[in-house]
């Protein structure tokens, strides 16, 4: 909210996995499969003062929380791929003793 408690839009027609940038003047978003800059100024008043597409792709999206993240110089950013859902997870409860054990089947 503003000072004089209105609602400021940043986007230009929704997003999601808002993400403040180190510094605090940027705000990074989703739309689609873009990823878009907010440019934010707080004085005289909080206001947008530019909006850009930075780069668009198949990345995996969360609807609770932000599913990327930015470097603090707002250059480089770390993005998840979603992954074939054919995959599985394999968890190995005590992999130290189940390495020695195959590891001595194999000698």
């Amino acid at each position: 909210m503003s000072p004089g408690g209105g609602r400021v839009p940043v986007s230009a027609g929704g997003g999601g996995e808002p993400l403040w940038a180190a510094r605090g003047l940027t705000l990074y978003y989703r739309v689609g499969s873009e990823v878009v800059e907010a440019t934010i100024a707080t004085t005289p008043s909080l206001r947008v003062t530019g909006r850009r597409v930075l780069f668009s792709g198949q990345y995996a999206t969360d609807i609770f929380h932000p599913n990327y993240d930015v470097a603090p110089d707002g250059r480089s950013f770390l993005m998840v791929r979603p992954v074939d859902q054919s995959r599985g997870l394999v968890m190995v409860v005590n992999w130290a003793r189940e390495l020695r054990r195959r590891m001595a089947g194999a000698q």
